[in-house]
């Protein structure tokens, strides 16, 4: 048992020892707990009066909100202050700001006991939200059993009631019209192909209005090749800001085309008209130009040495030119004597007697080895040997012939009177000459 010093205003213990006269007023404050159990033994005199001070067993309670509970129009930027029914300290658990209702998405969660944005001073707990809090948004705050004590360890219940709603800011009245940020194709355009859509992109996001989009060709108010009632019609289609015109059919090749707009036909969501537009316009790619078909053969219009030339050098290329360009086939060039099935003397077929090339319209011949004297060649040309480059066969039924130039004249031996051994001299002379060439 202890007593007050009323001129010290210490407390001190106070021994009780019968007999002791209790002289009033005694002062006992309720409850007095006595453990274990005390025998006084009367008479009790206690002198000056004794004060006891009961335990306390109460937890704390929240006596104000900042917001207050259900308050509307609260900055973003707002702490969150909860004043207590007495002096509090930190506990253990979670303090959370969710959006919605009590049990909506956790917008900012905060372990008591360790973070910073909680902070008490006497019976006032701050919560400092890491970032500002969303405009015009229902926001619960949440205190888990046990985050707040008291001094004497009293838990705070907690609390899923706590409410606000933060401020919304006014709604602007949108009155501009939505413009065309983007044509595709883009105005003036040429060369565009014919099967293409037509796209404007807008300023903003549209919807489709009253009115007429018209396809002209020539000039704004030319022939109308395509026109479409914006209300109703499935040619045309809006996604965000983007209006699409897909054309029934494809458009014509070289033709300018005006897009034209009527005012209203395309409006932003806040209802704002488009003021509509006459000047867009672009061209379709030309008609193409179709090359007919190929079906003419090749021809010879030259030959070297001609055609049945004589006196041709033996060591003479075989130059053909012919009508268009060329290329090589599959059949064989042969070079042959006496005749045009005669012996082959040189083929393409066989690489080491004959060799060909090809420069555009001309083909040439080479012979590996020099032709024969005196000797009457026909070049012949096996099916589909020459061909045009559209594949055209040259006609190998063509006969083309020459003749070479005969062996040199030796001339005769003088100075011998025997007319015999002269004639013998001129022979083997002759013979020399054609080894020699």
């Amino acid at each position: 048992m202890a007593a007050i010093d009323f001129i010290s205003g210490a407390s001190k213990p106070v021994v009780v020892k019968p007999p002791v006269v209790v002289t009033p007023p005694v002062v006992v404050t309720p409850p007095v707990v006595v453990t274990p159990p005390v025998v006084v033994t009367p008479p009790v005199v206690v002198t000056p009066p004794v004060i006891v001070t009961p335990i306390d067993t109460t937890p704390p309670t929240v006596s104000s909100y900042s917001p207050a509970v259900g308050a509307l129009g609260i900055a973003v930027g707002s702490d969150i202050v909860l004043t207590f029914s007495e002096a509090i300290h930190i506990g253990a658990g979670t303090i959370a700001i969710h959006s919605g209702s009590a049990s909506g998405t956790i917008v900012a969660s905060y372990d008591a006991a360790t973070s910073t944005n909680l902070t008490v001073s006497g019976n006032t707990l701050t919560i400092n939200p890491t970032s500002d809090l969303a405009s015009a948004t229902h926001y619960f705050v949440t205190l888990a059993s046990g985050s707040i004590k008291d001094l004497a360890g009293n838990n705070y219940a907690g609390t899923t009631a706590y409410d606000f709603t933060t401020f919304s800011p006014p709604v602007v009245a949108d009155t501009t019209p939505p413009t065309v940020s983007l044509y595709s194709p883009v105005v003036g355009a040429s060369g565009v192909a014919v099967g293409s859509d037509i796209l404007l992109t807008f300023s903003e996001a549209i919807q489709k209005g009253t009115g007429v989009i018209v396809i002209h060709s020539d000039s704004p108010t030319g022939p109308v090749v395509a026109s479409y009632d914006v209300a109703t019609s499935t040619n045309l289609t809006v996604s965000g800001s983007t209006l699409t015109i897909n054309p029934t059919v494809d458009l014509a090749n070289g033709t300018h085309y005006f897009i034209t707009l009527a005012s209203g036909s395309i409006k932003d969501v806040a209802g704002n008209s488009y003021a509509g537009t006459t000047a867009y316009d672009f061209s379709t790619v030309p008609t193409p130009v179709v090359t007919p078909s190929d079906t003419t053969p090749p021809t010879v219009v030259a030959f070297s040495p001609a055609a049945a030339a004589t006196g041709v050098s033996v060591s003479s290329d075989i130059i053909i030119t012919f009508s268009e360009s060329v290329q090589k086939g599959t059949g064989a060039i042969a070079i042959h004597s006496d005749s045009p099935t005669g012996t082959v003397v040189a083929s393409s077929a066989d690489p080491m007697t004959e060799s060909i090339s090809i420069s555009g319209t001309t083909l040439t011949i080479h012979p590996t080895n020099n032709l024969a004297h005196n000797t009457h060649y026909f070049v012949t040309f096996g099916q589909g040997s020459i061909n045009d480059l559209a594949g055209n066969h040259f006609d190998s039924t063509a006969s083309y012939d020459f003749t070479t130039v005969s062996v040199p004249n030796a001339g005769t031996v003088h100075g011998m009177s025997d007319a015999g051994p002269a004639l013998v001299g001129v022979g083997v002379l002759g013979i020399l000459a054609w080894v020699i060439l």
